[in-house]
């Protein structure tokens, strides 16, 4: 999964910056520098670990090498959450070290002034007032860490963002001492043994769709590296719309989140479906029914939506749900059959296989460089 840069609007302005990679776990933001960032992609199966602590809730194979996931939620002592198909994992390396973690939002890397940060609180007589602990005796060593683990506060116009140490978070994770484990090849074999999966307690509420989703994700992880870079490959974003399924480029999409409200927008075509607060950002859904040639749904019937960054233009897609992430190759794209064409080929790329089905690769430069978003005036 790629992410983008967000610069500030007045660049002419000599502002000290950190680049600080943006998450967010549990309805809480949170970040650290985006120079440790090495991947990001949709949660995979997770493999269980034998011994591990409570907040390491297993490990994937990423081409070879077993890395730890750890849940933040569960390391800073918060109750568990359901897992599902729309959270993403960062990878991330500090001394030539590899740690993951599960979160359920991954939004961008923003350049935050220095003199926006501040330190860590200490709360007054604790540093550790109002923590909930999922389990009292543990306690003291939860506190602990967390101390350990959050470095400061940053503000930003969308709300304060904790600071992590990763440093703190990978020196942790050499505790957990992989290289003892008895049976890393097995390990790697029940990450894609489907008969197997009744045996594991990763994400027991999953439909059985969801989880082949995870084990096929299992599955393209534990591609060796040389089979796995190809400059021509594209990463997309799978989602449905109107029971449709397209591809998204991955380097347009900021995020995806649950639309609350949609607030119409006065004499507006219907494909303008209203404004929504995202986080204090006021963001603009659009639906692309009417472009694509398929029922239009109406604006209560909206409940989810991709934010993409096409060309500066800032805006909010609406969407049924998002599935996986997929890489193709430029060979993969075929060109739309004749039998289907219609008037909306042009904001389509391509057409490729995806689970023994067919997706329309989306072409959103198009629809954003035709104008075709933009509201007449008179």
């Amino acid at each position: 999964m790629s992410f983008q840069t967000i610069t500030s609007a007045n660049e002419e302005r000599a502002i000290l910056t950190r680049p600080t990679f943006v998450f967010e776990s549990n309805n809480i933001r949170y970040g650290f520098d985006a120079h440790y960032v090495r991947e990001v992609f949709f949660l995979p199966q997770v493999e269980a670990l034998p011994e591990a602590p409570r907040d390491i809730i297993g490990a994937i194979d990423l081409r070879g090498q077993i890395v730890p996931v750890m849940d933040l939620e569960l390391r800073f002592g918060f109750q568990a959450r359901d897992y599902q198909i729309t959270d993403s994992v960062i990878v991330f390396e500090c001394d030539g070290i590899l740690m993951a973690l599960v979160v359920s939002s991954v939004f961008a890397v923003q350049d935050i002034p220095i003199e926006d940060f501040r330190a860590a609180p200490t709360y007054g007589r604790s540093e550790y007032d109002g923590v909930q602990i999922a389990d009292p005796k543990s306690a003291p060593d939860v506190l602990q860490r967390q101390h350990h683990f959050m470095s400061g506060i940053a503000q930003t116009p969308e709300g304060a963002v904790r600071l992590l140490d990763c440093a703190e978070l990978v020196h942790y994770s050499q505790s957990l001492n992989l290289d003892s484990l008895e049976d890393e090849e097995g390990l790697r074999r029940a990450l894609c043994d489907p008969e197997a999966a009744h045996l594991r307690t990763f994400c027991p509420q999953a439909t059985a769709d969801e989880r082949e989703i995870f084990r096929q994700r299992a599955i393209a992880l534990q591609m060796r590296l040389e089979e796995d870079v190809q400059t021509d490959k594209l990463p997309l974003a799978i989602v449905e719309i109107s029971g449709e399924f397209f591809g998204i480029d991955l380097k347009v999409v900021r995020e995806f989140f649950e639309v609350k409200k949609i607030v119409p927008i006065p004499c507006c075509p219907d494909r303008i479906l209203g404004n929504t607060n995202l986080r204090g950002e006021i963001l603009t859904i659009v639906s692309l029914h009417e472009l694509l040639g398929l029922p239009a749904y109406t604006r209560e019937e909206i409940s989810n939506a991709v934010v993409v960054v096409v060309d500066s233009t800032i805006f909010g897609i609406a969407i049924d749900v998002v599935f996986d992430v997929m890489h193709l190759r430029s060979a993969d794209i075929a060109p739309i059959p004749t039998a289907l064409q219609g008037h909306d080929d042009e904001f389509i790329r391509g057409t490729a296989s995806y689970r023994k089905q067919m997706i329309s690769v989306l072409d959103l430069e198009a629809i954003v460089q035709r104008k075709v978003l933009v509201v007449n005036d008179r």
